[in-house]
């Protein structure tokens, strides 16, 4: 499966590739056409590089974000929403847009908590689109990190 990401950049998964059993890829496969390599790197050939998922996920993550807040902002600027409406209206699209992260895309939730993990352990996840409630015993239900990060 080879993703878009803008003129002549593509993501390749390769996690279609044969992997042994319980195991995933951990490197996606990023193509520059020469065009792109001249233009931000001074270099004429292509590049094929691997680079690791983590960041794949962690670039798909902002991207879809970003997405949905330019949609969000468009979206209040069209209802012609008051200030405090407007941002009760942004407020409640970041809490759609992570709850169905967290329903329906595991990979980019667990990443938006650790991108955000100093907010929830300050007991501000709300800041970050996540329930008032939300803990850090829930952040370690949904993000399985090594024994040594969690020190």
């Amino acid at each position: 499966m080879l993703e878009k990401l803008s003129d002549g950049t593509s993501l390749q998964d390769t996690s279609i590739q044969q992997q042994p059993a319980g195991q995933t890829a951990q490197y996606d496969t990023l193509e520059l056409t020469s065009d792109q390599c001249q233009s931000t790197l001074d270099v004429s050939n292509g590049i094929t590089m691997e680079v690791p998922r983590a960041w794949t996920i962690v670039s798909e993550t902002f991207k879809s974000f970003d997405d949905h807040l330019q949609w969000s902002l468009n979206e209040a600027d069209s209802l012609n929403l008051s200030f405090g409406d407007r941002l009760t209206f942004l407020k409640e699209e970041g809490q759609k847009w992570v709850e169905d992260k967290r329903q329906n895309d595991p990979e980019m939730f667990a990443t938006w908590l650790k991108l955000h993990k100093d907010y929830i352990q300050r007991g501000e996840g709300h800041l970050v689109g996540l329930p008032s409630d939300f803990t850090m015993e829930d952040y370690n239900s949904y993000v399985k990190e090594p024994f040594s990060v969690l020190a």
